[in-house]
Parts: C-alpha cells; sequence; structure tokens
C-alpha cells in the first residue's frame, strides 16, 4: 500500500527534524531551563558553517514533507475511515511532539504568563514578566520567555485561563510545562481532525488538515495557539449545523444549541480575538428564513448572550481598563513588523507613508466585511455561501489588517476553507507550504521572524504565478489529448 509508505516517510521526516531536540535534551539531561528556542542549536557550531547545512536540510525537509502530504492527499481512498486516520494522525504526531519549539518563541511567553497568574497572582493584561522577572530572577519558567517578556498578554482571558491552570501542575518545572502545552495541542489536533470529518464526510478534506506541514510544525512543535481558536470555532460550527438540523422538529431545541453554538465561537473569540468575524455571517445564517419582527428579537437575544460571554471573562482583571487593552493595541501597532514593512523598505522606513497605507488596506478591508455582511443579508445565502464569506474576510484580514504576517495565522483559515471551492483549498495549501518554507531564512541570517516577511510576499506571488502557469500547460496538454 503506498499509503503505509507515504506515513513512514512522513515519520522518518519527523524524525530527522526531531534528532537536534533529541541531542539538546541529551546534553542538558532533559532539562530545557534557559532555552531560547532560537536554531542556533541545530548542529551549533561558532563558525555557523554546521548550521548552514542545517538550513538546507531543514528546507528540504519542509519540500519532502510538502511532496508527501500531497501524494497523502491523492491515497486518501486508502484509509479505511475516521478511526483509522486518527490512529495515523496520533502516531505521526507524537514525532513532531518530540520536536522543541524552533521558529517561534510564543510558547515560552504563554507559559511566562501562566506563570505570572499562579505563582505570583498577577494581572498579565497590566503587568509583563519583565517586571516580575527583575523582582524574582531565579524564576527557571520566567528565565525561559527572553525578549518577549516586555510584553504583556495580548490573547483573550480564556485563554490566560489555560496557561494558569497548566502552571499549576506544572510544578515549577519548564520541562513539564511545554510538554503540557505539546499534549494538550496534540489533543486539540486530533479532536479537530474529526470535527473535520464529522462536518464533511470527506477523507480527502480530513487529511488535507491533519498531514499538513504547516499544522504538523506550527501546532505540534511550535504549540501555538491558533489549534483552540480552530477547534472551538469548528465546535460553533457543528452545532450551527445541528440547530438548522432540528429547527423544524423542536423549534426550542434548536434555538438553545444555536445559542451554544455562539458561546464556543465566542470562547474561540477569548482565546484570539479574529473569532469574532465568524458571528455575523453565522447569525444572518440562522435568521435567514425568521420574519422581520423574530429577527430583531433574536438578534437582541443573541447580542447580549455574546456580550455577556465576552464581558464576564474579563471582570477578574478589571482593575484597569486601558491596561487590559494595552497589550492588543502595542501588538496591532506593530506596523513595521508586519506587510507593509515592504513598504518602509522601499519608502526608506519613512512612518507616515507605512502608516497611511495600512489605514488605506484597513478602510478597504472594513467596507469589504459590510459589503458582505449586507450580501449575504438581502440574499439570503446557504451556509456554504455564508462560510464562503467567512473565509474571504479571514483571508484579507490577514493579509491586510493584521500585522506580523506569520505561517500560523493560516491556521485561522481552516474553520471555512472546507466549504470553499477546491481551488481555493488548493490555493490555500499552496500559500501554507510557501510560508513555511521561507522560515529557512532563520538558519541563515538568525533574524527576528519580522525581518524575513519582506521576502514572503514576492517569493509567494512568484511561485503562484509559477504554478498558474504550469497548470496552464497541465490543462492544454490535457485538451490537446482529448481532441487528439
Amino acid at each position: 500500500m503506498k499509503k503505509g509508505k507515504l506515513i513512514t516517510c512522513l515519520l522518518l521526516l519527523g524524525i530527522i527534524l526531531a534528532i537536534p531536540s533529541f541531542v539538546y535534551l541529551l546534553q542538558n539531561c532533559g532539562n530545557i531551563s534557559g532555552y531560547t528556542g532560537e536554531f542556533s542549536y541545530f548542529l551549533n557550531d561558532t563558525e555557523n558553517y554546521l548550521n548552514k547545512y542545517g538550513a538546507v536540510i531543514f528546507a528540504w525537509t519542509v519540500i519532502l514533507m510538502f511532496i508527501v502530504y500531497l501524494k497523502l492527499i491523492k491515497h486518501s481512498h486508502e484509509f479505511k475511515g475516521i478511526k483509522n486516520i486518527l490512529i495515523t494522525a496520533f502516531v505521526v504526531g507524537m514525532a513532531f511532539v518530540a520536536i522543541l519549539p524552533n521558529t517561534s518563541k510564543d510558547v515560552f511567553f504563554y507559559m511566562g504568563n501562566g506563570r505570572l497568574i499562579d505563582k505570583y497572582d498577577e494581572n498579565p493584561y497590566i503587568t509583563s514578566i519583565s517586571e516580575v522577572k527583575d523582582i524574582d530572577p531565579t524564576d527557571s519558567i520566567l528565565k525561559t520567555v527572553g525578549d518577549q517578556s516586555e510584553y504583556k498578554f495580548v490573547y483573550g482571558p480564556a485563554f490566560l485561563t489555560i496557561c494558569g491552570l497548566l502552571s499549576k501542575i506544572s510544578l515549577s518545572s519548564v520541562s513539564m510545562f511545554l510538554y503540557e502545552f505539546k499534549i494538550l495541542n496534540l489533543i486539540s489536533y486530533l479532536i479537530t481532525t474529526y470535527l473535520i470529518y464529522k462536518l464533511t464526510k470527506k477523507k480527502k478534506l480530513t487529511i488535507a488538515f491533519c498531514f499538513n506541514p504547516l499544522v504538523l510544525l506550527e501546532v505540534l512543535v511550535n504549540c501555538h495557539n491558533d489549534i483552540f481558536v480552530v477547534l472551538f470555532a469548528l465546535i460553533g460550527i457543528l452545532l450551527v449545523k445541528e440547530a438548522e438540523k432540528t429547527r423544524k422538529k423542536s423549534f426550542l431545541k434548536s434555538e438553545i444549541t444555536f445559542i451554544c453554538a455562539l458561546m464556543f465561537i465566542v470562547f474561540s473569540a477569548l482565546i484570539k480575538y479574529i473569532a469574532i468575524l465568524i458571528l455575523p455571517f453565522v447569525i444572518i445564517y440562522r435568521l435567514r428564513k425568521e420574519g422581520f419582527c423574530q429577527k430583531i428579537l433574536d438578534i437582541m437575544l443573541y447580542f447580549v448572550v455574546i456580550l455577556g460571554m465576552f464581558v464576564l471573562p474579563y471582570i477578574p482583571y478589571l482593575q484597569d481598563i486601558d491596561g487590559i487593552f494595552s497589550g492588543v493595541i502595542a501588538q496591532s501597532g506593530k506596523l513595521k513588523d508586519s506587510i507593509y514593512m515592504i513598504v518602509a523598505t522601499f519608502t526608506g522606513n519613512n512612518n507616515k507613508i507605512v502608516s497611511y497605507c495600512y489605514s488605506v488596506g484597513f478602510f478597504v478591508l472594513f467596507y469589504v466585511f459590510i459589503i458582505k455582511v449586507l450580501m449575504q443579508i438581502f440574499r439570503k445565502n446557504d451556509f456554504k455561501k455564508a462560510m464562503e464569506n467567512t473565509y474571504i474576510i479571514l483571508f484579507w484580514t490577514i493579509f491586510i489588517g493584521l500585522t506580523n504576517l506569520t505561517s500560523w495565522y493560516l491556521l485561522w483559515l481552516f474553520i471555512p476553507v472546507f466549504w470553499t471551492s477546491g481551488k481555493k483549498l488548493k490555493n490555500f495549501i499552496w500559500i501554507g507550504f510557501l510560508y513555511e518554507l521561507t522560515y529557512t531564512i532563520f538558519y541563515f541570517t538568525k533574524a527576528d521572524y519580522t525581518y524575513y516577511q519582506i521576502w514572503i510576499l514576492p517569493f509567494i506571488m512568484f511561485m503562484m504565478v509559477l504554478r498558474g502557469i504550469l497548470g496552464c500547460f497541465k490543462s492544454n496538454n490535457r485538451k490537446l489529448k482529448e481532441n487528439g
């Protein structure tokens, strides 16, 4: 079976990437206290000679992972069912869980903030890790955070609660704390895989998620919290569809199910606020058959539920309202670290021009969002159309409205992408691959991740144009054979 050989190849590639992690853990007796998350641990060499070979190994490993992944999608029919997919995903996932975070240090930032509320009873929205680190420089978890310790917490209170709970059971061990996150991400990854199958009933689409190199590297290796955003949003979408099924049989049961769906989507937004953009489309879909008066009453009910769910978790942190959102404002203000860095580079870091471009981009994005919402209201579209609109908004929010154009943000697109066209899904898969591939620049430059982004957009555009040209040649050859 080709499937078995392909899975073996994927496992071997995961083991190749795990080798430097095993070496590091053996050298440090399993203790990762003081680990910086830098690439320098990969074949570390004072003259950077071996490190360059490490870059080439990493690049080719990602390329081979992507080739194996595409082959697995083609051989999806060889998987007997969701149970077989989940078992295989677990085995492959364990190989990537063993790898220490390398292209991102965010997980250590999560750990540091969990430590703040657990041990020091501090409010991470108004107190940074560095402030506490100065008071207690011996704390091994806080020492591991690195340069991100200057920032206040930039995520929602739901995720802060998760960080605090994991800190409580970590026994003040950096290694245990990290692998708690990894195990939790692995569980979330497997549940998300199951949910995608349950929602789509298609093995090909399920495999398109669970063996995607973007998912394996950013969820299981780097432990990004975006998997929780996807997980809870998909639970919400599943409940939206369940509410629609029971609508004719029992309207009350259907309404309760839909309110539960809203609560899960809001919970997703309480991890990262991006999930808020999904709410208008699912609400409009729900109300598409209602009369005007009923729509008003339902909107008021949903508004109360959403507002209550969103505000209540912030109450324990309301010592300083401005302080709560200061981290979010700081995060969204990093224009120089975003896609607009390309503008900054070619305008001599002219802040006025960069800010103007960002304002225009955000203005366009806002009006596209309003237009899509209005179109959804007046056309009474089905669920597929609602998800397509969600995909368009999330896609352009990542590319225009947000800063720090990084690959793990693309994970959000797994929420609506399965209801879009096959072409959009293929393009999304290619973009994810190209993002991961550009990370190899770290090996050569050892630069902070914000500085490689000037390479991303031209590289992606070139590769997508090349892919389009090759696609045209294939299409023409196919037509010639058919006419031949």
